[in-house]
């Protein structure tokens, strides 16, 4: 899979390629062919660095970085400085160029253009720790998500978040993947393109997560679990339930609840689910492949647990695929 080239790619691609870097990169040394770093207490919450002097004509960039934040943070924060540096267009309003605090806005009366310059600077900091080449390389080389993720984390010294974000620009879609600790979801996401939900964070890590996965990996860092799972494009599901799906649906829900509002309120909120599930779906005439995109969406969400946990869910869940291919798309 390929990745989106956007100008703060190229321009991280171009540095890889001048000094012909190769993971881990040594940002500290790298920052400072450009400007003066010093790594120090920043005594501002939710402040780990500052750029003072950004593009000031006649001065010398002054990056700091808040030695408060753990290795792989701070090197991010290096990686992220330096976009700022190199990047043309930013000037003045993202950076802060001082380090008095009653002078700088604060993120929430930052701009539309704060925020792009933002991204950009994170961006750059991705492209320029793991490069897109040696990421290729590393997702070719092996089918086990988790120990790539691993790997990358680990030789690139970055954070198993910020390796996890990276990796999922180069999968294809229906992946998706979690990070554990002591049985507590740390973080989760997916691949673009990809229907199912993640994994809601800080809460208890579900043994049985996406048990319909085709694949499911493992992996072992720092403490944590990092899980991956490959989700089918299309799901086989079986039934010789005569009835309709409103009428398996109305029964599931009356043995769940027993006022009918409850009934009422949680038919339409999953035949909204479903209804976009429907939309999502590539192929609208093909019943498996609606089963899947309707079970990735409805399973591993707490709100709809006792509806999939109900012996009468994969019957419903057919029928109502049926019913949708039988319209084709609309």
């Amino acid at each position: 899979m390929g990745v989106d080239l956007t100008p703060d790619k190229r321009l991280a691609r171009r540095v890889v390629r001048k000094y012909d870097l190769r993971p881990p990169i040594d940002i500290q040394s790298l920052v400072n062919r450009y400007a003066r770093l010093t790594i120090m207490h920043i005594p501002f919450r939710g402040v780990d660095g500052i750029s003072l002097n950004l593009k000031t004509p006649g001065k010398a960039t002054h990056v700091i970085v808040n030695r408060a934040g753990s290795q792989f943070r701070q090197r991010f924060t290096m990686a992220h400085e330096l976009g700022h540096i190199l990047i043309p267009w930013h000037v003045g309003a993202v950076v802060i160029d001082h380090a008095d605090p009653s002078r700088s806005r604060p993120p929430s009366h930052w701009t539309m253009d704060d925020w792009t310059m933002e991204s950009e600077a994170n961006s750059f900091a991705a492209e320029l720790l793991m490069p897109h080449s040696w990421i290729e390389k590393t997702v070719s080389s092996t089918t086990d998500l988790a120990e790539a993720h691993k790997r990358i984390s680990l030789e690139c010294q970055t954070s198993t978040l910020s390796a996890a974000i990276r990796l999922t620009q180069f999968l294809p879609e229906n992946v998706v993947y979690a990070a554990e600790k002591d049985g507590i979801v740390e973080y989760s996401g997916r691949t673009d393109g990809t229907i199912a939900s993640s994994l809601e964070r800080h809460v208890e890590f579900p043994n049985d997560a996406f048990s319909y996965s085709e694949q499911h990996y493992e992996s072992r860092i720092r403490g944590q679990t990092l899980h991956w799972w490959r989700l089918p494009r299309e799901i086989r599901i079986v039934t010789t339930d005569v009835r309709s799906w409103r009428d398996i649906l109305d029964s599931i829900l009356h043995d769940i609840f027993d006022n009918d509002q409850a009934v009422i309120h949680k038919k339409r909120s999953i035949n909204g689910v479903i209804g976009y599930a429907n939309s999502t779906c590539k192929d609208k005439r093909n019943v498996d492949s609606i089963v899947s995109a309707c079970v990735q969406r409805l399973r591993d969400r707490p709100n709809y647990h006792a509806v999939v946990e109900h012996d009468s869910f994969s019957a419903f869940i057919r029928k109502r695929a049926e019913d949708l291919a039988s319209r084709g798309p609309q």
